[in-house]
């Protein structure tokens, strides 16, 4: 009896200690379409319903606000965002947001860190890309690639000096008119970083942003368990090459499978070389992991241009860890990665 007893209160006290370290919570989602042109999720786990939606609701309004802030193709009523600055390129200054600023100058510092792999005034060369890729995805028996003396034509207005900012002033400034913005490697991991900010803000101690594709964890999720988040085989979207234990993690992957068209059976991606003004071609996807969303976001569209050594050392400059998947199925990761 009394050794049944003893088992007993061990239990109880077992139990009690379970639930003081991991309190009773409940898993909450929502998912959205109408930020940065894709599909995203927000997972967290809370102890409130109403609680748990409001902190949701933040959220995705703080996303559709950065969407606007950073939106290269659209103008919004009383929103100086980044088309007005391409707009008002070769004219005046521009008076910009905070958070605009911010990633300007995270833009410009990437430029200079990758040696211009990563160059946020190559706008006037990646429209035409991004023209012929819309026109090939309408119509796809007229699809066709840019001229290249177009393109080489372009990169003469890709400048990172064409790009003035004044911290004092808050404003920015493109100095050419035919040059502008194009922040499409790190404005969505940028958000993100911001919409995890704003969750840690609010207490939230567990929760997973997933904005399209760019994944961050805020601590463990239920029982303390980490988030593994799969990395995508380019062959078959519907597997998984590797995956990771992600706590307090960004997670992103850059892509020839994700965005493309198709001229004459040949795909060709979104992610253009800035020495080739060609899709690069080394890697069937890239993906880095890193505290920041803004870091991964960026260091994922880098690396799958550079070759491998250059990529590796720029990875490491960020304490960052890379997987990288090959046209022929071959995976190579460091760092928290795990092959399957």
């Amino acid at each position: 009896m009394n050794r049944r007893i003893i088992i007993a209160l061990i239990i109880a006290v077992a139990g009690i200690v379970i639930y003081a370290l991991y309190p009773r919570v409940y898993k909450y989602e929502t998912s959205f379409y109408d930020v940065f042109d894709t599909y995203s999720t927000i997972t967290l786990y809370w102890d409130n319903d109403k609680e748990a939606q409001s902190i949701m609701d933040e959220v995705h309004e703080e996303l559709i606000r950065l969407n606007e802030l950073y939106d290269i193709y659209n103008n919004y009523d009383g929103v100086n965002n980044l088309k007005t600055i391409n707009d008002n390129a070769g004219i005046a200054p521009v008076k910009v947001d905070e958070d605009t600023m911010a990633l300007l100058n995270f833009a410009t510092q990437a430029y200079y860190d990758t040696k211009g792999a990563v160059n946020p005034m190559m706008g006037s060369v990646l429209s035409i890309w991004h023209d012929h890729r819309t026109d090939a995805l309408e119509n796809p028996e007229n699809a066709s690639l840019p001229n290249m003396e177009e393109l080489k034509k372009a990169k003469e207005h890709t400048s990172i000096d064409l790009l003035i900012l004044n911290k004092e002033d808050s404003t920015a400034y493109i100095t050419d008119s035919s040059a502008s913005l194009d922040v499409g490697a790190m404005a969505k991991g940028f958000a993100a970083d911001r919409a995890v900010e704003l969750l840690k803000e609010k207490g939230v101690e567990s929760a997973m942003l997933n904005l399209g594709g760019n994944i961050c964890t805020i601590g463990t999720r239920d029982w303390g368990k980490s988030w593994t988040i799969g990395i995508t085989d380019p062959q078959n979207t519907y597997q998984s090459k590797a995956d990771i234990s992600a706590v307090n993690m960004s997670v992103v992957t850059s892509g020839s499978y994700q965005r493309y068209y198709e001229v004459k059976g040949v795909k060709y991606n979104h992610i253009i070389d800035p020495d080739t003004l060609m899709p690069a071609t080394r890697y069937a996807s890239v993906t880095v992991a890193a505290e920041s969303s803004a870091t991964a976001d960026m260091l994922s569209t880098a690396l799958f241009i550079l070759p491998e050594d250059e990529g590796n050392n720029l990875a490491e400059s960020y304490g960052a860890s890379v997987c990288r998947i090959y046209d022929d199925g071959r995976v190579e990761a460091d760092g928290d990665f795990n092959v399957n």
